[in-house]
């Protein structure tokens, strides 16, 4: 797997993975209603990555601060935006 870092910046879209979790656990078959957010990376976690991921913090466009792992965030740019 080739490992994407994000630098501070960065426009991104990201979305939690935990809605497929509970979605097992909770034995709610259908397909959940993902949210996706939008934002900018603020802060990336110095150090050893957690669980092999870096955790960052990201700016959304509704003005909230998230947290998101690696694995949640994904690259985009203007000319992609949806």
């Amino acid at each position: 797997m080739v490992r994407q870092v994000f630098e501070v910046g960065e426009l991104v879209a990201c979305r939690y993975d935990v809605y497929h979790f509970l979605n097992y656990v909770f034995g709610a078959y259908d397909e959940p209603n993902i949210p996706v957010f939008h934002g900018i990376v603020i802060s990336r976690e110095d150090g050893i990555p957690y669980f092999d991921e870096y955790i960052y913090e990201v700016y959304c466009t509704d003005g909230r601060y998230r947290y998101f792992m690696e694995d949640e965030v994904f690259p985009i740019s203007w000319l992609t935006f949806p």
